[in-house]
This record gives C-alpha cells, structure tokens and sequence, in this order.
C-alpha cells in the first residue's frame, strides 16, 4: 500500500524560541533531516507549515497550510493531511513532527500492518505519541467536527474516541525513538546523542 507521508511542522514553538523546522542538527535542519528519513518509508512526503517559505526545505517538497484558521494545533495539521491524501486518491495518510527526527525506519510500515481500517498510533515504553500515526482519510469530517466542536482538540482525546491502534516500538536503552526537540535543552541532548556522547542511536534503529 502507498502512504504519503505529511511532516507537521505548523506549530508555534514557543519553548524553543524559533522555529524548529530550521533548526540545526548536526549542521543540518530539521525539516531536511525529518523530510529524508519519511521519504525512505512513504511513496511521497509533504510539509504541512503555515510559512511562505521554510529554510532547509528539500527542493521539490510541497508545503502545504493549514485548512484550519488560528493554528488549532496539530490536529489542523492532521486534517490537512487527509484532505490532501483524499484528493491525491490516497485511502491514508502518515504523519510525524518535525521536531523528532529519530523515529524508526519500520515506522510507516509496521503502523500500516496494524492499522486494519483504523488508526495505529505509535507507542514507546508505555508511553504514546499520538501525532506519529497512520490515519484513514474516511476519518476528515470526523476530524473536522471534532476540531470545531471539542474545547480541548487534543489528538489523544480524538483517537480514543475513535478506537485507534497502538503500535509498540522499542527503545535502544534509554533512548527513545520518539524523542522530540521542544527546548533548548532538548537540543542539546539531541546534538550529543547524534555525537555519540551519550550512547544514543541517530538511525533510531535498535
């Protein structure tokens, strides 16, 4: 099965204190590093940012704004992406941050093989990460009501109503996969793990 895969990068990043699609890591951008890594898994990848333009951007790479005025959050981002698939002929769609560019190279994959008409939600040592999942298209005005009419709008909330799968992956010691870059801090831990400084695996591979 063909997946796109979409990367939310429309968020405020407002801990970091500049947009992290440009952030560097390791001399490289997020958005660059995260676009190449889904590209191996998916038939085509796109951008979902409400920037004219993102620095580090690989050429050729749509960037697609929200459908959803006021940046709602992510879950904007993820309707975005299902009306884009739906359009494109797609039955799915996979999404991932761009603020976390470890994630398994058997993500899209192993998310599809479980997802059987619903969503599959990615997990690592009991803990969920909502925003990396494979998303039916059939879900947009579920999704679309939902935004419009939950106060919280919180992918967490929207899945388990919807009764999504959870897919297990494991860490490589105290390194998690899904590790995301939100603060300065985590920056630094980034850049040490992909150094080798502290025993953690860039590739997000055991």
């Amino acid at each position: 099965m063909t997946v796109p895969g979409y990367v939310l990068a429309g968020g405020l990043s407002s801990r970091m204190g500049e947009d992290k699609a440009g952030l560097a890591l390791a001399g490289e951008p997020l958005v660059a590093r995260v676009v190449a890594r889904l590209a191996r898994q998916t038939g085509f990848v796109v951008v979902n940012s409400n920037e004219a333009f993102l620095p580090g951007l690989p050429p050729g790479t749509p960037l697609l704004p929200d459908v959803v005025a006021g940046r709602p959050g992510p879950l904007a981002g993820v309707l975005t992406a299902l009306l884009d698939a739906r359009a494109r002929g797609m039955a799915h769609a996979v999404t991932v941050p761009v603020d976390a560019p470890f994630f398994p190279a058997d993500l899209v994959r192993r998310l599809t093989d479980a997802a059987r008409g619903r969503i599959a939600v990615a997990a690592c040592g009991g803990m969920l990460h909502p925003v990396f999942a494979l998303w039916p298209v059939t879900l947009a005005e579920p999704l679309a009501r939902f935004i419009a009419t939950d106060d919280t709008r919180r992918v967490r909330h929207f899945i388990a109503i919807n009764d999504g799968a959870t897919v297990d992956f494991p860490a490589t010691g105290a390194f998690d996969p899904f590790f995301n870059i939100n603060t300065p801090e985590n920056h630094r831990t980034a850049e040490a793990w992909i150094a080798g400084r502290t025993g953690g695996d860039e590739n997000g591979e055991a």
